[in-house]
């Protein structure tokens, strides 16, 4: 799916990722889906998901990166959040983050950590 839509996971399950000895685990999974590729993408996600796991669409403003979110519970309780970018690029929303430690996105082919040397360590900048 992310590979079909060309999206990308990032938040709080990437830095999972990087960092899995931490003492905490992932509440949700965000996944960014660039914005030309977002009617596809938003329509095989609504048709996978139980109608009664489902949250309808949710706008934001393009100043923080975000287009809109849709947002969906598994059988088990977990959150998705499938968030357009404001761009054709999924990594986008990425530079608009709180924080350095989440600035981090798991590809279909890759992972990339945009700061290493301080995440890695367990440290990042705030905005």
């Amino acid at each position: 799916v992310l590979q079909r839509h060309a999206a990308i996971i990032s938040g709080s399950t990437a830095l999972y990722y990087f960092m899995p000895d931490i003492s905490w685990y992932p509440n949700d999974l965000d996944i960014y889906v660039p914005d030309c590729n977002w009617s596809d993408a938003d329509t095989e996600y609504e048709r996978d998901a139980p109608p009664s796991n489902k949250l309808t669409n949710r706008v934001v403003n393009t100043s923080t990166g975000l287009r809109s979110v849709r947002r969906f519970y598994t059988s088990s309780g977990r959150r998705i959040d499938v968030i357009r970018s404001p761009s054709n690029n999924a990594i986008t929303p990425l530079r608009f983050f709180w924080s350095s430690a989440v600035m981090n996105f798991i590809s279909p082919d890759a992972c990339f950590c945009g700061f290493p040397r301080a995440t890695l360590v367990r440290r990042g900048a705030l905005k």
